[in-house]
């Protein structure tokens, strides 16, 4: 298959999943990486944050009015501590390593999003919820520097289970966080000789992500939330399992 379509390809995959469930970016991102492009694991999950970058604004645009923005402030400026500290300790783990957190975090997502925490009436108003969000913003970003999760698969659970956010608000606020600690996470590591700068077939990458975006965006509106609630679970726990076997599987 030609670079340029593989490109294509993974831009439709990754800017769908994000689109219908604010998370996921990453995990498909890092096995198509490793799979069609050759990357090694730990390139492949720097490189994702590119691509979780771009599906997260694309896809936020149009939700902008649902995301909660005080919650995602707090979250993105502790996350930017987590990434700074964290980022000399990514030269150390090796790749077994990261594959153990990747499926650490992803299987916790999943449970939480099948099993969600019953918010009480004081989690309503996640503006008050300081202390929680500091907590969640630090292991954001040393995740997302140690593994190229933009953290969706972790944030989406937590947003709805712990900050009682209904599912559009915990997706468009997820987005605008994982766009943000993602982008300073990606810098920070190009900057510091960790990452290759992405060559231009990610604008072929940005182009599938575009297309994605535009057509699932009229898909999310004429679903019942209830569907949609539904689809976004099957998606994401189809996407989560199959992105860690093809990690293990391309690491033996």
């Amino acid at each position: 298959m030609d670079l340029t379509i593989q490109y294509l390809l993974v831009g439709l995959i990754i800017g769908g999943v994000m689109g219908l469930t604010g998370a996921g970016g990453a995990l498909v991102a890092i096995p198509l990486f490793m799979q069609l492009l050759g990357m090694e694991l730990k390139v492949a999950a720097g490189l994702s944050l590119v691509a979780v970058v771009l599906a997260s604004l694309l896809n936020l645009v149009p939700q902008w009015r649902s995301a909660q923005v005080r919650l995602a402030i707090v979250l993105v400026l502790a996350s930017l501590v987590g990434s700074t500290a964290s980022l000399p300790l990514k030269a150390l783990l090796p790749e077994w390593g990261i594959s153990s957190l990747l499926t650490a975090v992803a299987l916790y997502a999943l449970y939480a999003l099948w099993f969600p925490r019953k918010a009480g009436p004081s989690q309503i108003t996640a503006s008050v919820k300081i202390h929680p969000a500091i907590g969640l913003g630090l292991i954001l970003g040393v995740l997302t520097t140690l593994t190229g999760l933009g953290g969706g698969v972790l944030l989406m659970p937590l947003l709805v289970g712990v900050f009682a956010l209904p599912a559009r608000q915990a997706v468009a606020t997820s987005l605008l966080v994982v766009a943000l600690s993602s982008l300073y996470s990606f810098v920070l590591q190009m900057w510091r000789g960790a990452l290759p700068a992405p060559g231009l077939n990610f604008v072929w990458l940005a182009l599938g992500i575009v297309l994605s975006a535009l057509g699932l965006t009229q898909l999310a509106q004429r679903l019942p939330p209830s569907v949609l609630d539904l689809l976004r679970k099957i998606i994401f726990s189809f996407v989560a399992l199959y992105a860690l076997t093809k990690i293990w599987r391309i690491l033996r």
